[in-house]
């Protein structure tokens, strides 16, 4: 095994792209075992100039190796961390520490806002704006939308979330931030949390829905205003597009208020 290793790694080492700056060092190194061995005779000026020969040799192909190298390692990277399982992407508190707007987008959001409802809570008392667009639970999407699930009670969990969310839109009344809620009336075609869509920090996470897929199984990917700009604002615009048409929601009123 250590020796298929050893010539696997020999081989991949001699390539192509790295011959001229070997073929010199060898070159180089050949001429001068023969010239100390008296087959070849050289003056001083041309051992000092093979000399410098060799050594830009080795500097070139060491140059070479660590580009190529460098090149070689990030290709091989992108597919297999361009899109990540929810468990490897950042926490909200890690991604929206600093944010002074967050906007949500998915069909329930139940697992977005019920065990994060703490952290939106602070985020509000520190002047943050949050906007949270979900399906309207009496939409005939949901239907359809559980038919694709793997665990068919969207309605259930899309009226567990607006009473989260309810707790958020009474604080507005205490705190300098501030908290909107839609109902969209067709199943979002992506889940997505947006950060700071207008500042040049702006970062986006999206997941895809699959067919009868955990939370866990759906693939995700993220996106930055700095570094994906084109498909930040594809993905932002999305958003505000199916924010417009889709019905603005409030908590119920309690029993003996105004």
């Amino acid at each position: 095994m250590k020796t298929t290793e050893f010539g696997k790694g020999w081989r991949r080492w001699i390539t192509l792209s790295r011959g001229v700056p070997l073929v010199t060092i060898l070159v180089a190194a050949t001429v001068g075992i023969l010239a100390m061995l008296g087959y070849l005779q050289a003056t001083a000026v041309e051992g000092t100039l093979l000399a410098v020969l060799a050594l830009l040799a080795v500097d070139a192909l060491t140059e070479r190796i660590s580009l190529l190298e460098k090149i070689e390692d990030k290709l091989s990277n992108v597919s297999s961390t361009y899109l990540k399982s929810r468990a490897e992407l950042p926490t909200w508190k890690e991604r929206g520490q600093t944010a002074s707007e967050i906007f949500v987008v998915g069909v329930s959001l139940v697992s977005a806002v019920v065990p994060h409802l703490d952290f939106f809570e602070q985020k509000m008392k520190d002047g943050c704006r949050l906007r949270f667009l979900l399906l309207d639970p009496s939409s005939s999407a949901v239907q359809t939308w559980n038919m694709m699930n793997k665990v068919p009670n969207a309605k259930a969990d899309i009226e567990l979330c607006l009473k989260s969310l309810e707790h958020l839109k009474r604080l507005e009344k205490t705190v300098k931030g501030k908290c909107e809620v839609r109902l969209a009336p067709v199943i979002p075609p992506f889940s997505a949390a947006i950060f700071d869509p207008s500042k040049d920090t702006g970062y986006i996470n999206v997941e895809h829905p699959a067919y009868r897929k955990a939370l866990g199984e759906r693939p995700h990917f993220q996106l930055t205003r700095a570094g994906e700009n084109r498909w930040f604002e594809f993905y932002k615009t999305q958003f505000e597009q199916l924010w417009t048409p889709s019905q603005k929601w409030e908590p119920p009123t309690t029993e003996g208020s105004i």
